[in-house]
């Protein structure tokens, strides 16, 4: 009986050092990013989708646009901005040829450059050779494409007018020669992103779509 007093004595007395230690840290409050919600994440373009949107924007993705050209000319919305990554060009003689018309009638094109453009011979591509730049493909840069968990190094500075400027990373995996418009350029005055007019139209070349991901978003 004696000795179960003596513990329960001895138990207490640790319980009260313990506690009087807990309290003494210094504790602080911590919080960690771990993703973005399920709603945001299923897309990489959500963000910027909802953007837009605040602005009176629609972002529709077209995944048929290539089965749509096989008409005399394309059925698009001269109002409206098409995003093309290049490589459908290759897929597609028809919006090849019909591309360079919708733009030069006064569409809008943000066209992105691919990685693979090399292979798919995008030079040669009717669309492509009527720009007038050249593009240089820069094998030894690797990026990721739709992961960025900590702020990425910014390279080029995107002037929206006099008093607007955006600070950017944009991908390092492609230099623009000859660019008949205005210029983005980074730090070395290597040409990211080429801006120009084409016919009544307008064309934007850009080396990715990267700085408009969530990721990217979340940081600018």
């Amino acid at each position: 009986m004696k000795l179960k007093v003596v513990l329960i004595a001895v138990l207490v007395v640790f319980s009260l050092f313990v506690i009087a230690g807990i309290a003494s840290l210094d504790w602080q409050k911590k919080e960690i990013e771990i993703g973005f919600h399920s709603d945001v994440a299923k897309d990489n373009f959500t963000m910027a989708k909802r953007l837009l949107k605040a602005n009176g924007i629609d972002w529709n993705k077209n995944k048929r646009l290539a089965e749509q050209a096989q008409s005399d000319e394309l059925n698009i919305d001269p109002q409206s901005t098409l995003i093309l990554d290049e490589a459908v060009l290759a897929d597609s003689y028809q919006l090849d040829v019909q591309l360079a018309d919708w733009v030069g009638e006064g569409g809008r094109l943000i066209y992105v450059l691919n990685r693979q453009r090399d292979e798919l011979a995008i030079d040669s591509t009717v669309f492509f050779s009527q720009l007038g730049i050249n593009v240089e493909s820069q094998e030894d840069v690797f990026e990721y494409d739709f992961a960025m968990l900590k702020e990425g190094n910014k390279n080029s500075t995107l002037s929206i007018d006099e008093n607007t400027q955006l600070d950017l990373e944009l991908s390092r995996a492609f230099f623009i020669k000859n660019c008949p418009g205005v210029s983005t350029n980074n730090d070395n005055g290597d040409i990211l992103m080429c801006d120009f007019a084409f016919g009544q139209g307008r064309i934007i070349v850009m080396p990715s779509l990267l700085p408009f991901t969530n990721y990217r978003l979340r940081h600018l």
